[in-house]
């Protein structure tokens, strides 16, 4: 028998799909099965029983084949259609096997269509009818069982399906071998039904027998392998190990995709499960990638109404959660719960999921009441189907348990959370990463009620539950784990700093040395998971994510080396911990810039061929104008396409490094080298009129780092509660125009001065390099008040601005800071200087994508007068203007010949969507829209020592608490630009051209270098008195470098 299958299998082996039951666990849960095989199984049992030549049993036949082709194509009504045709002769002609098995697909079809009362209809009429004419026990039963179990499945009655798969089992064990195909899928349904009950060994234990009886019929790489390797995956994810589960998924995607292609609900399926697996790991970014594209090709299967529509709708809705886009996540877990209610009805255990959610955004929202009754009806349903003590139970407890948490009573909180913990436990012992958030929950609140030790000790079991070769006694605090063997680890990262914070709670009640000291080495033990993480994380926006997040831990471990510096009374160890303190504020700063340029800087030395990074390239240029297309998309059928074509060129973008770093070893090792700067590093390159001025902005305070060429300081300023509005409001006059203004504008930056300025500054210092944080950014610190002015208002170039003491330039990071110290200036440059004006003057009313555009006659002025500066010192010059100025060109062009580049022309920022933030060129009639925007800048190949953008607010953009300004200067630099002029706001075309011009000129002319050459060049503008003087004139360009 087992010959003749294998014999059928191969004959139709382009049609087959297995009848299994895939699990696609939290974030959420999916199931889906298919039946085709079993459909050649049923017709080979009643070929066997009643073959006939009779005309009517024969267009029968071809009935049943037409069907099961519709149904591979996932046509299921005309497939339900032929079904029933078949049906109808079969059962005429007194054919019941047939009929049987026609009625059976039907049934398997309203299974997948969610319609399971039809299913559960025709199948107890099938039993009955099976029974009737085959007796108690016959082959027939075997899959009915089977499909009734299914069906009880998806009503959540989990038990009476365990009961159905072991009949479907025992009867096929009499009748066929016990490792047939049927087996297998029993074994796999028995899997999933052990998943929902919470019992993952079990779970798995069938899983691999179901796995094992496929690859003996089919081998190794059979598309019907998929379903139990995304079944074993998210097992592993379930348990927290999120390496392996990756590993099993990846073989379902390239199984799946080989067999059926990218846009297949199979498929789907497994893009779903395997977001949840990066949505696990925070990369929150990577994960809606996927479950957009699964929710894409499933609405087109299935349309709106379908389970697997809610499911993932209920892992978006997470995802926007954990953004903080808790509005957007709201409405998705609505839509969920509206499908849900219609498909399954109100009490089916996958609502109480949905309610949960539901619940944690309201109780996001302040609404505690509100989301507390949702917590419990999740609860009240899930005992109902699955008792007591099933995981997802502990769940619910947790959100309970943070709900009583936030209105401070911290021993009902802790009842639930125990409660929580106590289900965890007793399902998997204390190694499961689900515990992790539970245990340090529970810390939390000790530390809350002022019980440190107990607080700590939960800490640590939080760690323990994380880390595989962890197991510290009890009372063991100070024990730290060696990071390896870690399952999750953010979820690390969140027990280490729990754990840091009651050691420095502890301290500030005992005052012990060795309290704080163990805080601080759990804040450097967090510091090297954050590194480990970065090298890990795939999307640039999920990497930007994890800095934010890491923030609040830089912050902690800044102010608890500063305190260990306070303590102390060795001089040395003093000065240790002041530079640890300005280490860990300056690590969390631009450091996904800093990676990239890094990993730019690898890529160049380590031997990669050209046509290699012409590919990589080409995918990026390629992936760049999707984006662009995505953002300024309306019609919704458009941008789902356009969505599909960046998810697979992002995955093929992925897979192509991943094969740059196997092929190319120098280079994973150059790029993912940790590299710590030591304060030194910085102070060997400063003079004795130089200083590096950091600012870190904590919650309450601001701390101001100086480093000398010989000393570093450390100052506090008190935050102001409204600081962003103090430096909104120092805008405001500062680039207001009218004379009412300018008295507030001498206060407000005076303010500011103050704030930034607590203390004196050694009298020697000359020349600063300020290194802002967040807000700070905004701010030209040249045009701060250093102290009181009465004088004349009017005149402007007397007043005390701070450019007057200092030459001041700016860097992003220390980090940064210090690579630019080891680049060169170029020598050996085709050009030196390439200046770009559009003008737009010659372009009558010009509209660049929906915008009008403005003349700027200055700008031709300002590039031709530049031109001289270098023309007559004998250097090479090239000018691009009026119609020539296209964004083709822009793309098209040598940029990395030039030495410096120019670009006068109109910018445009947008703060929400910094993508959208660009460069506007000359129109042209086709090909471009004529604005390079921020992504396809990050695309250009440069290698300036220095790019001016003589344009508007191009130094603004979106303030990242960890990466600054993400906008225009960011994507020059990650494209190779050295250093950049940049502006922050508008100005006119006179007073720039006077100021780029004078700033050439002491470049070139005087020999100065740059931050000394726009120094000059503003404060001629100042001394020349008149409306120039005022900062809104010189101080929004600045120069982010040396």
């Amino acid at each position: 028998m087992k010959s003749f299958i294998r014999s059928i299998i191969h004959r139709y082996k382009k049609i087959i799909i297995i009848f299994t039951v895939c699990k696609n666990k939290k974030i959420s849960f999916t199931m889906k099965f298919f039946s085709l095989l079993f459909s050649l199984l049923f017709l080979l049992f009643t070929t066997v029983f009643s073959q006939s030549d009779n005309e009517e049993y024969q267009q029968a036949v071809g009935y049943f084949k037409q069907a099961n082709t519709f149904k591979q194509k996932f046509d299921f009504d005309n497939a339900e259609l032929y079904f029933a045709k078949a049906a109808e002769l079969f059962q005429k002609n007194h054919y019941i096997g047939n009929y049987i098995q026609c009625r059976y697909s039907i049934s398997d079809i309203d299974i997948q269509t969610n319609k399971f009362k039809d299913a559960e209809v025709i199948l107890d009429e099938i039993e009955a009818l099976a029974k009737q004419k085959y007796g108690e026990e016959n082959k027939f039963l075997t899959n009915i069982y089977f499909g009734q179990g299914l069906v009880a499945a998806y009503k959540g009655k989990t038990d009476s399906a365990i009961v159905f798969y072991f009949q479907a089992s025992q009867l096929n064990d009499k009748f066929d071998t016990q490792n047939s195909f049927l087996k297998s899928n029993i074994y796999g349904s028995l899997g999933n039904a052990y998943s929902d009950k919470g019992n993952y060994r079990k779970a798995l234990e069938y899983y691999v027998k179901d796995l094992n009886i496929k690859k003996g019929f089919v081998g190794e790489n059979h598309p019907m392998l998929a379903v139990t390797y995304n079944n074993i995956a998210n097992v592993y994810q379930s348990n927290g190990d999120s390496k392996s589960a990756l590993e099993y998924i990846d073989k379902a995607l390239k199984l799946s995709i080989a067999a059926y292609g990218k846009n297949n609900p199979e498929t789907a399926k497994y893009y779903s499960s395997k977001g949840s697996i990066f949505a696990e790991n925070d990369e929150y970014d990577l994960a809606l990638e996927y479950f957009n594209t699964a929710l894409l090709i499933d609405k087109s299967i299935y349309g709106n109404n379908h389970k697997s529509i809610a499911d993932i709708l209920n892992n978006i809705g997470i995802i926007y959660n954990k953004k903080g886009e808790t509005d957007k996540a709201l409405i998705s877990f609505k839509d969920a719960y509206d499908i849900q209610l219609r498909v399954l009805g109100e009490n089916h255990p996958d609502i109480a999921g949905t309610c949960n959610n539901i619940g944690y955004i309201l109780e996001q929202q302040g609404k505690k009441e509100s989301a507390l009754k949702f917590y419990q009806k999740a609860i009240e349903i899930k005992k109902q189907y699955y008792g007591e003590n099933h995981p997802e139970l502990a769940s619910y407890y947790n959100n309970i348990g943070n709900n009583y948490t936030k209105r401070m009573e911290y021993d009902n909180a802790l009842k639930y959370l125990l409660k929580a913990a106590q289900i965890l436990e007793s399902n998997y012992g204390n190694k499961n990463t689900i515990l992790v958030n539970i245990y340090a929950n529970i810390g939390e609140i000790y530390v809350k009620k002022d019980d440190f030790h107990n607080s700590l000790m939960y800490y640590q079991k939080s760690i323990a539950a994380n880390v595989r070769n962890f197991n510290p006694e009890p009372n063991d605090y100070f024990l730290n784990p060696v990071l390896k063997n870690y399952t999750n680890v953010n979820k690390l990262l969140i027990s280490l700093e729990g754990k840091a914070q009651a050691f420095n709670a502890l301290y500030q009640k005992d005052s012990l040395y060795n309290f704080i000291r163990a805080a601080y080495e759990d804040y450097i033990l967090c510091d090297s998971v954050i590194i480990e993480a970065r090298k890990t994380v795939i999307k640039k926006e999920d990497k930007i994510n994890l800095g934010n997040n890491a923030r609040k831990i830089y912050e902690q471990a800044v102010i608890t080396a500063i305190g260990l510096s306070y303590i102390t009374t060795d001089k040395k160890e003093q000065a240790y911990y002041e530079e640890q303190a300005f280490i860990f504020a300056e690590k969390n700063k631009a450091a996904v810039l800093s990676d990239a340029v890094s990993a730019a800087e690898a890529a160049s030395f380590s031997g990669i061929p050209k046509d290699v990074t012409d590919k990589e390239k080409h995918y990026k240029i390629e992936i760049s104008g999707i984006e662009k297309s995505i953002a300024l998309a309306v019609n919704n059928k458009e941008l789902g396409r356009l969505n599909q074509k960046l998810f697979d060129l992002n995955n093929e973008l992925r897979d192509f490094n991943k094969q740059i770093e196997t092929d190319y070893p120098k280079y994973y090792k150059s790029k993912y080298k940790t590299t710590t700067f030591k304060l030194k590093d910085i102070q060997k390159n400063l003079d004795d009129e130089s200083a590096v001025r950091s600012y870190f902005i904590g919650e309450f305070y601001i701390l101001i780092f100086t480093v000398t060429k010989d000393n570093l300081y450390i100052e506090y300023s008190d935050k102001p509660d409204n600081l962003y509005a103090q430096i909104k409001e120092f805008n405001k006059n500062i680039t207001s125009g009218y004379a009412t203004a300018f008295p507030k504008y001498l206060t407000s930056a005076n303010d500011l001065y103050n704030i930034l300025f607590p203390g004196r500054i050694p009298e020697n210092l000359k020349k600063l390099t300020i290194i802002p944080d967040g807000i700070i950014n905004l701010i030209p610190f040249e045009a701060l008040i250093t102290e009181s002015y009465k004088g004349d208002i009017n005149d402007f170039k007397k007043y005390p601005f701070l450019i007057k003491k200092y030459q001041i330039n700016y860097d992003y990071s220390a980090d940064l800071l210090l690579k630019s110290y080891h680049e060169k200036s170029r020598t050996n440059n085709a050009s030196d200087w390439l200046g770009i004006a559009p003008v737009f003057d010659k372009a009558g009313s010009t509209v660049i994508n929906g915008m009008s555009v403005t003349p700027l006659p200055g700008s031709e002025k300002e590039v031709n007068l530049i031109d001289s500066v270098f023309t007559k010192k004998n250097r090479s010059v090239e000018e691009i203007l009026n119609n020539n100025a296209t964004e083709s060109y822009i793309k098209q062009a040598n940029l990395k010949d030039y030495r410096y580049i120019h670009i006068a022309t109109h910018g445009i920022v947008n703060i929400a969507e910094p993508k959208l933030s660009g460069l506007i060129f000359y129109p042209e009639k086709s090909g471009n829209d004529g604005i390079l925007y921020s992504g396809e800048i990050y695309n250009l190949e440069l290698d300036a020592d220095l790019v001016v953008l003589s344009a508007c607010e191009t130094g603004i953009g979106k303030i990242s608490k960890s990466e600054g300004v993400i906008g225009l200067s960011r994507a020059l630099m990650y494209a190779g630009a050295k250093n950049i002029i940049v502006s922050l706001w508008k100005v006119s075309d006179e007073s720039t051209t006077d100021l780029m011009v004078d700033f050439y000129k002491n470049l070139i002319n005087n020999n100065e270098d740059k931050a000394e050459a726009l120094y000059h060049a503003k404060n001629k503008m100042i001394e020349a008195g008149g409306n120039f003087a005022h900062p809104f004139f010189w101080s929004p360009f600045i120069l982010i470098g040396k």
